[in-house]
């Protein structure tokens, strides 16, 4: 009888704390729609039930996703500010904070840096992009603030599936308040919409004026041209140098994996003896 009665109250506790924490979740879900719904709202657009927000009111479609990185126990909470970007200009950006070893794949000419020309900000982040000219126009003070004010974050160009190119800010945890989050979304936007003048102030800096009548001057645009074919081949190297990095973190992978394998089957036959 008293174990029967035991039995009763756990089963009686358990659903109590199963049912609470369903409707907390319910709840706290709920929350969160009420809060992208606002968000939407601000971006001139809409939004999903899975945590997107998105509208074209700031310029460049942008949007906004309560995104997580990792899975399982590993798992993190990240916003994700995406604003589109013309495709048409050769553009790579990867921007992160520096690591202790970024220094010595720098050297060796497996990655690459760009330096902005500030001094704090070029010692705390790695700027791997392309083209370096054009790169420093958009990564502007306003941009720098912006990456500065997270511990974790990172700033980079995506070739979406669908053909469509966009400019992604990702940091951690969800930023789920309207006024916080304006001020980032401001900054994105303006970035999306200052690719087409960033590269045509790098190349109006570029043309001169051609030999001839002094009176009617011709502008000479080859200096332009000439550029534009250095700036696709900066974004094929980081584009390089990137692909063989990963594809080198493959191959020490496979080779753990079978060094392990044959360790594991070494000590098996071992064990058989």
């Amino acid at each position: 009888m008293a174990a029967g009665i035991v039995v009763l109250f756990v089963i009686v506790f358990v659903v109590v704390i199963v049912t609470a924490s369903s409707n907390a979740a319910t709840k706290q879900k709920a929350e969160r729609l009420t809060k992208l719904a606002a968000i939407a709202a601000h971006l001139g657009g809409q939004h999903d039930t899975s945590g997107k927000a998105w509208g074209t009111a700031l310029g460049p479609k942008s949007t906004l996703e309560f995104a997580t990185r990792g899975s399982g126990s590993s798992s993190e909470n990240w916003t994700h500010i995406e604003v589109d970007v013309p495709k048409a200009y050769p553009l790579a950006i990867h921007v992160r904070r520096q690591t202790r070893s970024d220094q010595q794949v720098i050297a060796r000419g497996d990655m690459v840096d760009v330096l902005i020309g500030e001094q704090v900000f070029d010692d705390a982040f790695l700027v791997e992009a392309a083209p370096a000219d054009v790169v420093r126009a958009l990564i502007d003070p306003e941009v720098r603030a912006l990456l500065t004010a997270h511990k974790e974050v990172d700033l980079e160009t995506f070739d979406r599936p669908d053909g469509t190119r966009c400019i992604k800010l990702g940091f951690r945890g969800w930023e789920e308040e309207l006024e916080k989050i304006k001020g980032p979304l401001a900054v994105m936007a303006k970035l999306g919409a200052r690719v087409r003048e960033a590269y045509a102030n790098a190349d109006a800096a570029l043309e001169q004026a051609a030999p001839g009548d002094p009176y009617r001057p011709v502008v000479d645009a080859q200096p332009a041209r000439d550029a534009q074919a250095v700036r696709e081949s900066e974004v094929g190297r980081v584009k390089a140098v990137r692909d063989k990095r990963a594809a080198d973190a493959h191959a020490v992978m496979v080779g753990v994996l079978v060094l392990i394998g044959l360790v594991t089957a070494i000590g098996l036959a071992a064990s058989l003896r």
